[in-house]
């Protein structure tokens, strides 16, 4: 079973509708930590209507401003906003991440 370690920072991504929220909530239901959260924070941009018989999980609209270290945060779908906003300018876009 896959063990993923804490802390850390995980990427998934790929087309559209190619199963990355299923891939996330799979990793949460089968507690591939090696840590317990307090608390899973799902940060969205879209409701999606499968929030509303998710259990353990908060799903909060929009980003965060302050975050604690014992949680588990997902941010879904912001990469498009920022690639957008920054499109408008027309700049180039580059993110690093650790």
């Amino acid at each position: 079973m896959l063990k993923l370690k804490h802390p850390s920072c995980l990427l998934c991504v790929g087309a559209s509708q190619c199963g990355k929220t299923t891939v996330i909530r799979q990793i949460i239901a089968q507690k591939a930590y090696d840590y317990e959260f307090k608390n899973i924070i799902w940060s969205y941009k879209a409701f999606q209507e499968w929030f509303i018989k998710e259990k353990g999980i908060k799903f909060v609209e929009g980003l965060l401003e302050r975050f604690e270290s014992d949680s588990l945060y997902i941010f879904d779908d912001y990469l498009h906003s920022l690639d957008e906003k920054f499109h408008s300018y027309s700049l180039s876009l580059r993110i690093i991440l650790e």
